[in-house]
């Protein structure tokens, strides 16, 4: 990559995260919940897969401004679910939650899978 191209790429990334610094917290809860459910991410495992149209990612803060002090994110799949706290201060705060809510719902997904289902037998009563 030559520096004007590298130049032209570290703005165009400065500008989206900008623009998604300015996006709510519900908002980009959103995004990262419809992008999981569309197959955006790449999901390796086939219970990955079977999970996707499940996943909900939740906005648990007291406010809805990425710019707020405490920035709770929680990622729910049934029953099970894990919640990532946040500071404004850390860089790339948007990218960062898109990464830890993908992480999230993969491991949920992983003991989504580990959860025993129950022997359920139908016999005739005699």
């Amino acid at each position: 990559m030559s520096s004007l191209t590298g130049r032209a790429h570290s703005k165009h990334n400065k500008y989206v995260n900008e623009l998604l610094i300015g996006m709510k917290i519900s908002e980009l809860c959103k995004l990262i919940e419809e992008s999981i459910h569309s197959g955006k991410y790449p999901l390796d495992q086939e219970i990955e897969k079977q999970m996707a149209s499940h996943v909900q990612v939740i906005n648990r803060s007291s406010s809805d401004d990425l710019k707020d002090e405490d920035i709770n994110i929680e990622v729910r799949l049934k029953d099970l679910y894990v919640s990532n706290n946040y500071i404004q201060s850390i860089q790339h705060l948007p990218g960062v939650i898109e990464t830890d809510a993908l992480d999230s719902f993969k491991m949920l997904s992983r003991r989504q899978g580990r959860i025993e289902k129950p022997n359920i037998s139908f016999t005739a009563n005699k």
